[in-house]
């Protein structure tokens, strides 16, 4: 029995294996009657015999036939690569099952009547009752392909290898032929024990079966795994195909039709070249565009493009996609960007390939041009900061360079007007380039408003001496700008040798020599030296640490590694010996670096642009801490805060100061200002206005530093001032000194003229500042009183001060004994 079944299964999967070798025409056509066959056979088949395997696991012919004909159907779609064949034979399915139910219905009729010749005696209700049977078997036919077809691309979609989405599909195949052999007893004869055991007995057959028409399938994705992987790659099916009616499909295809169409237009009018390539190469079509671009089909496709110097070979050698920058053309000067897509091959055609080129020819010229703007300064033609970043990269000692400043360009500027100063920079340049030797074509760079590099090649230190003195010289020559106008220029050079230094190393040690030299000798050359690096790197390393600091302080951050900044308040005392002001000092404590001084942090804040959120800091910190001792009754009367003039040039300052006094709730009078005369000499007209807006605003302004500097007397009635601040140098000349003493008590004298307060500065002896009374001075500051107080000891020191006022202070001499250091 069991060779009969294994025949069984042979014979009826010989059949679909063969047709899998013809073409595809014959092979529809004798799939779908192989298909209408087994559909006939298999209703009779059912009730002619079973075949009885072992004790208790029998197949009958119908599940023989019924297993060929999934097996087949399956086979038929997995072959043809069109699940829309399913649709087919569903079609086929009803059109034989009405044949069945048809013959069966004249059967039955022609059985019955006597007149009818019956020699073998068959009973007429063989047929009828064959008939719902035969309904039954189709619908389950149908929707057993559904289900099986639905898991098929399910498991497409997950995109698994091609031999794990076999074994799922030969699962779900034995799986719906197993759920076949249970559902059509259960439904066709209703639940019952009697049925269910019968079912039950009889699944190991229905397993045994499915396993076996399972093999033929396995067969072919083993020995066809390309036809396979290609029906895995084919789109995921669109079910609602099965549901649209002819007219919607004829519907569907003339609007494909129309997008063909439409496809054509755009390929023959599209801009960018597209051609379709064969598996050899051969142009099968092309439009005008891609004709016009390369030659085709006139030259060979290997004479088509090149990339990256060498023949590109078309189609690619891998068979895949390829996208890349290329050159083509008759002299190969056009570029463009090639894209080669293959196309899916269907069935047994020919591979081809799609080629998309973009003329990018142009975009190739502006980009240099961009390229060239970018690496280049527009108003002279030289090249620039980029250039000589990218000069520096490739650069290999020995090298010099030479960092080029003109001195008081901007004087040239502010008297003659940013165009004089473009006219005199391009005269610059010219005068420049003459200066270097035709060798150093190339090594000249303007880095900045008014500054220019050199960079010579195998170059020491006395080839660069001698270019700068060159240069020296010819700049010296008066310059005749577009006005008329006659001015002379004197540049500072810095300077650095490359014996082994990097690129980065040479930029950084001439702009270090340049700003030392900038600060002594002016109008010549520095020459880097080994502490010009330390000075530099420690400017670098507190620039960076302030920046941090600062934003750590805004934030009201902690942060220890950043450093604390932090206020120290030094009292003013009156002439009675109490405080009536304090002045706030900022001071940096950095964890690493240690105390920093105020002389050294706060030009570097103004060299960085730093000052600006250092002096909102000091002020708001101030006003804070003045409104909290105002609340606990501190007789303080005013803080005074530094300003400096780059804080003067914000147009936003008087807004700052209104909305810190707001923030705080330190009343305006409370507030003093102290500027020194470098931040406003010179530019009153300029400051008046903001001054104003103080004085409106109810702040106090004070003349610190006052004998130093320009020492212009001018400014005195023309600029609202409260205050004048006597600079500490003048006590520092002996105290018997008559000059000094005169001088002071002028200076005093003039204050009071002009209803200015006067307080000095730098008091640290009591025979200084027994004169000071003498001269009338008002106030007092120094170390003679109190250093500089942390915030939470200026209350106490406040307190012993006005306790203790009547017995520090002499009415005849007015001489205070000092206060504890």
């Amino acid at each position: 029995m069991v060779s009969l079944f294994v025949g069984h299964v042979v014979v009826f999967s010989a059949f679909p294996i063969y047709f899998a070798t013809l073409q595809p025409l014959p092979r529809r056509v004798y799939f779908y009657l192989y298909l209408a066959l087994i559909l006939l056979i298999g209703g009779f088949l059912g009730n002619a015999y079973a075949l009885q395997l072992s004790e208790g696991v029998s197949v009958s012919g119908g599940n023989l036939c019924y297993g060929a004909f999934m097996m087949t159907s399956v086979l038929f779609v997995l072959i043809e690569r069109d699940i829309f064949l399913l649709r087919r034979v569903i079609r086929l399915v009803v059109i034989v099952d009405l044949f069945n139910i048809a013959f069966s219905l004249l059967a039955t009729t022609a059985l019955s009547d006597a007149q009818v010749s019956n020699p073998h005696g068959t009973p007429a209700a063989l047929f009828a009752q064959s008939v719902p049977l035969i309904v039954l078997g189709g619908v389950l036919i149908v929707a057993e392909l559904f289900a099986l077809f639905f898991w098929f691309e399910q498991i497409k979609r997950a995109r698994l290898g091609a031999q794990l989405v076999g074994l799922a599909y030969l699962a779900g195949f034995v799986a719906v032929l197993c759920l076949d052999g249970i559902m059509f007893p259960l439904i066709a004869f209703g639940v019952s024990p009697e049925i269910v055991a019968i079912v039950w007995g009889g699944l190991d057959g229905k397993v045994l079966t499915a396993t076996a028409y399972a093999v033929p399938l396995l067969l072919f994705m083993v020995l066809w795994r390309k036809r396979f992987t290609q029906y895995l790659e084919t789109d995921v099916f669109t079910w609602r195909v099965f549901v649209a009616t002819s007219s919607e499909l004829i519907r569907e295809l003339s609007d494909n039709d129309r997008a063909l169409r439409q496809a054509d237009a755009v390929f023959r009018a599209s801009s960018d070249g597209l051609a379709v390539l064969g598996a050899d190469g051969s142009c099968i079509r092309a439009n005008a565009a891609f004709t016009r671009l390369t030659g085709a089909p006139d030259r060979p496709a290997a004479r088509w493009f090149r990339h990256r110097g060498t023949a590109l070979a078309l189609p690619p050698e891998t068979g895949g996609a390829w996208r890349g920058e290329v050159s083509f053309g008759p002299e190969g000067q056009a570029q463009g960007i090639l894209s080669v897509t293959p196309v899916a091959v269907v069935g047994d055609l020919e591979a081809t390939f799609v080629c998309s080129l973009a003329d990018i020819t142009e975009q190739k010229r502006i980009e240099a041009e961009l390229d060239h703007l970018a690496m280049h300064d527009a108003l002279t033609g030289l090249p620039n900061r980029r250039a000589l970043d990218a000069a520096l990269a490739r650069v290999s000692p020995p090298a010099a360079l030479a960092i080029l400043d003109l001195d008081r360009f901007k004087d040239v500027n502010d008297s003659y007007g940013h165009l004089a100063g473009d006219d005199l920079l391009r005269k610059v340049s010219y005068r420049l380039r003459d200066a270097l030797p035709t060798e150093a074509e190339g090594a000249l760079f303007r880095i900045g408003g008014d500054e220019f590099a050199l960079l010579l090649q195998g170059a020491g230190e006395a080839e660069l001496r001698a270019t700068v003195a060159r240069i020296t010289r010819i700049l010296a020559l008066p310059f005749t700008l577009s006005n008329g106008a006659e001015v002379a220029l004197m540049a500072t050079f810095g300077g650095s040798l490359g014996a082994g230094a990097a690129g980065s190393d040479l930029f950084a040690e001439a702009d270090a020599a340049l700003y030392d030299v900038k600060h002594g000798h002016r109008g010549s050359l520095g020459i880097y030296q080994d502490r010009l690096t330390v000075a530099s790197k420690r400017r670098l390393a507190l620039s960076l640490r302030l920046r941090r600091a600062l934003e750590a302080q805004m934030r009201g951050s902690d942060a220890p590694h950043q450093g604390a900044l932090e206020l120290a308040y030094q009292p003013q005392i009156d002439r009675e010996g109490r405080v009536c002001g304090l002045e706030a000092l900022v001071r940096w404590n950095d964890p690493e670096l240690g105390q920093i001084s105020p002389a050294e942090f706060i030009p570097l804040a103004e060299e960085q642009g730093l000052i600006g959120a250092l002096g909102l800091f000091v002020l708001h910190t101030a006003c804070r801490a003045g409104e909290s001792w105002r609340a606990a009754a501190v007789p303080i009367h005013k803080i005074a805060v530094n300003v400096s003039g780059l804080q003067l040039r914000n147009p936003s300052f008087v807004q700052q100061v209104q909305s810190v006094l707001a923030q705080t709730g330190l009343a305006a009078g409370g507030l003093e200002l102290e500027l020194t005369e470098s931040a406003f000499l010179g530019r009153e007209s300029e400051v008046l206005p903001v001054f104003e807006a103080l004085k409106a605003l109810g702040v106090r302004l004070a003349v610190d530093d006052f004998g130093t500097g320009y020492s212009s007397m001018s400014y005195l009635p023309v600029l609202p001032w409260d205050t004048l601040k006597i600079d500490r140098s003048f006590l520092a000349l002996a105290p018997d000194n008559p000059r000094r003493n005169v001088l002071i008590e002028a200076m005093a004298r003039m204050a009071r003229g002009l209803g200015l307060r006067v307080v000095v500065e730098g008091v640290e002896a009591r025979d200084q500042h027994a004169v000071l009374m003498d001269c009338g001075c008002d106030a007092f500051q120094g170390f003679l009183f109190a250093r500089p107080l942390p915030e939470a000891e200026v209350a106490a020191f406040c307190a012993t001060r006005t306790e203790g006022a009547a017995r520090h202070v002499s009415e005849k001499d007015g001489n205070p004994v000092p206060a504890a250091r």
